[in-house]
């Protein structure tokens, strides 16, 4: 973490979680196809994939539940505890019962299933007729905007690309998620060192690619007792089709992990460092369908320890007013001072009070 002088001082920070993108896709008529799912939801979609084409989803998708391990189905469970159990699972099998195990994917090759799965349900994701995210984007990074001119950054804790699709339009993929990142420039282009993204996508991506020996290595250094920090190969902007599970190429998106590793992998940790550097500068906070889930311990621990004493507002976009408690909660402390708190019971309220 960077002293305070070379800080990124941020206007508004805006805090998306799954809510934002479940509001910004659902069409009138209900959820469809092109809705992003809320975690509890997700088992369901990708347990209900029926698709003749591409042929690697339904050998996946049967793969996977194959191998399911506890007797709660996969689909009654939201994705996140589906995962902390299965990989509890696997690695009692592993440890206590070695012959069995042999017959079970490993967990790295149950979370490599699973993260094709999830990126195959959301890479055909779009934007409902509102169009909130065009109107997010021109509230948070109006149109003409410079990079050197925007004050304001997102945090995400979202694999999609619903509003990627939309800021891909006015920046670069260096402006927005880190200057290392390949793609959308000519051969030998120079890119500036970025040193302030405006879009943190703190669990990766699905437009991402790293190579699957890559994401293997992500896989199983995902543990805070690994103290090298290990820097993947090139990693590469790709909004094409989603990669095979047997291709050299893999989505660099993080699944739902006991721990998540921004303390060993170079650029998670750099991810997490920014954001937690924006919490510490940001004049205003807007969460936006982001419930602090106890389970996603070290997002808990990130909003648990930045200091604050300057936060003019905070607002907290949610159909549950139960959230706004549990952030009051949090950030009644004495590191962190707040002048105006604020509650939008929609996404669309707040875009049409903003």
């Amino acid at each position: 973490m960077r002293i305070s002088e070379n800080r990124q001082l941020v206007e508004v920070l805006y805090i998306l979680g799954a809510g934002a993108s479940y509001a910004s896709s659902l069409p009138s008529s209900g959820v469809g196809p092109f809705t992003t799912p809320l975690d509890a939801d997700f088992t369901a979609r990708i347990g209900s994939l029926k698709v003749d084409r591409p042929e690697w989803v339904e050998a996946t998708r049967k793969h996977c539940l194959n191998s399911w391990k506890d007797h709660r189905s996969f689909e009654s469970s939201g994705l996140e505890t589906a995962v902390l159990r299965q990989l509890g699972h696997l690695e009692f099998l592993r440890a206590i019962h070695p012959r069995r195990a042999r017959e079970n994917p490993t967990a790295g090759e149950w979370l490599l299933d699973i993260a094709h799965l999830i990126s195959f349900v959301l890479n055909p994701c779009r934007q409902n007729t509102q169009k909130l995210f065009d109107r997010f984007a021109d509230l948070a990074f109006p149109q003409g905007a410079d990079y050197a001119d925007c004050r304001n950054r997102v945090i995400t804790f979202n694999y999609d690309s619903l509003l990627d699709d939309v800021l891909l339009k006015r920046f670069t993929p260096q402006h927005l998620y880190f200057y290392k990142i390949k793609g959308r420039s000519a051969a030998g282009e120079h890119v500036d060192r970025v040193l302030a993204p405006l879009y943190l996508k703190l669990h990766g991506s699905i437009n991402w690619r790293c190579s699957a020996d890559d994401f293997r290595h992500v896989l199983r250094n995902a543990n805070p007792a690994n103290q090298n920090l290990v820097d993947l190969g090139e990693i590469r902007f790709d909004d094409g089709e989603i990669p095979r599970p047997q291709d050299d190429d893999c989505p660099l998106i993080v699944p739902p992990l006991p721990t998540k590793p921004i303390s060993t992998v170079s650029i998670f940790q750099y991810l997490w460092t920014r954001a937690y550097e924006y919490l510490y500068t940001a004049q205003k906070l807007v969460i936006c369908g982001y419930s602090l889930p106890p389970a996603d311990q070290m997002a808990v621990s990130m909003f648990s320890n930045f200091h604050n004493r300057d936060l003019q507002e905070v607002t907290i976009i949610d159909p549950s007013a139960a959230v706004l408690t549990r952030w009051r909660d949090l950030l009644r402390r004495s590191s962190v001072k707040v002048g105006n708190w604020r509650y939008c019971e929609t996404f669309k309220e707040y875009l049409e009070g903003a």
